[in-house]
C-alpha cells in the first residue's frame, strides 16, 4: 500500500477584491494581525508547508514561498490548477484568506477525514448542503478535471468541487 501523498496548504490571497476595493489579505483583524497572518499561523500550527497563491504579476516579497497563476484572471480554480501544476506530487489544503473564524480544530478534523482515494475532501455548508471549495483538500488525482475546467473557463470553484468524487 502506498502513502498517501503529503498535504501542503494553499492560501489564496492573489484575488482582485475587486467587490471589497483593497488587498482583503491585508485586512486587520487585530492590531499587528492580518487575515494572511492569521490563515499561516493556521497552517502552521497544523504542519503543513504553506505556500501563497497569487497573481501572476505579484512581485511583492512574502512571508513564505509562493505560487504564481499560471494564467491571469482564473480565479480560485486557476490558483488550484496552478498549485496542483507546480506540484503534482502533493495534495491541497486550500484556504481562502478571508475566513476569520475557521480554527485548527476544524482544519484538524478536515485533515483527519481527508480520503485520498477520492479527488478531494471538503465540508458541507450547513445552510445549502453545498460543498465548501475555498476550505477544501484537493488530491494530485483532480488535476485533470481541474486543468480541464480551466481550459473551458469553467471558473466557479463551487461547481468543479461538485464536478470531482469528493468526500464530504
Amino acid at each position: 500500500m502506498q502513502d498517501p501523498p503529503p498535504v501542503c496548504g494553499l492560501l489564496l490571497v492573489g484575488g482582485k477584491s475587486t467587490r471589497m476595493g483593497r488587498d482583503k489579505a491585508g485586512i486587520e483583524l487585530v492590531p499587528g494581525e492580518t487575515l494572511q497572518d492569521r490563515a499561516l499561523a493556521l497552517l502552521k500550527e497544523l504542519g503543513l508547508e504553506a505556500f501563497l497563491s497569487v497573481a501572476a504579476d505579484d512581485e511583492r516579497s512574502h512571508p513564505v514561498p509562493v505560487i504564481r497563476d499560471l494564467e491571469a484572471d482564473l480565479g480560485p480554480v486557476g490558483a488550484i490548477h496552478s498549485a496542483l501544476a507546480s506540484h503534482p506530487d502533493k495534495a491541497w489544503l486550500v484556504l481562502a484568506c478571508d475566513l476569520p473564524n475557521l480554527d485548527a480544530e476544524a482544519l484538524r478534523l478536515l485533515l483527519e477525514k481527508r480520503n485520498p482515494n477520492a479527488d478531494a475532501t471538503c465540508f458541507l455548508n450547513p445552510v445549502d448542503n453545498h460543498p465548501e471549495p475555498l476550505c477544501a483538500i484537493f488530491e494530485p488525482s483532480s488535476m485533470t478535471v481541474v486543468s480541464q475546467a480551466t481550459r473551458d473557463r469553467r471558473l466557479c470553484a463551487r461547481k468543479l468541487l461538485k464536478s470531482l468524487a469528493h468526500h464530504d
